[in-house]
């Protein structure tokens, strides 16, 4: 299970949970919020969107759209896609 607090959002359209890490240091903000400035709608939009590729190097799948890149994985144990990070593709992330 992963480590830290979560905020769980559905997606009215698919029913998918996406469950969005909250910021360490700032426990009020989410972390793709606080550190890229982007929003679970802007993740949510683009999973449903872009296209996947599964990274072997780290383990997660990568969702590209015309937006945002979202890496994310499974959270089998409460059936949601966890969102490790999003930002507007023009940003690069390791």
């Amino acid at each position: 299970m992963p480590k830290g607090l979560y905020r769980v959002f559905r997606d009215d359209v698919t029913g998918l949970q996406f469950a969005f890490k909250q910021e360490p240091t700032r426990p009020d903000m989410l972390h793709i919020t606080h550190r890229h400035g982007t929003l679970p709608a802007d993740a949510i939009a683009a999973f449903g969107s872009g296209e996947t590729v599964f990274n072997t190097q780290h383990l997660r799948f990568q969702t590209t759209s015309a937006t945002h890149a979202v890496y994310w994985a499974w959270w089998i144990e409460d059936v949601a896609v966890l969102v490790i990070t999003c930002f507007p593709n023009a940003e690069e992330e390791e």
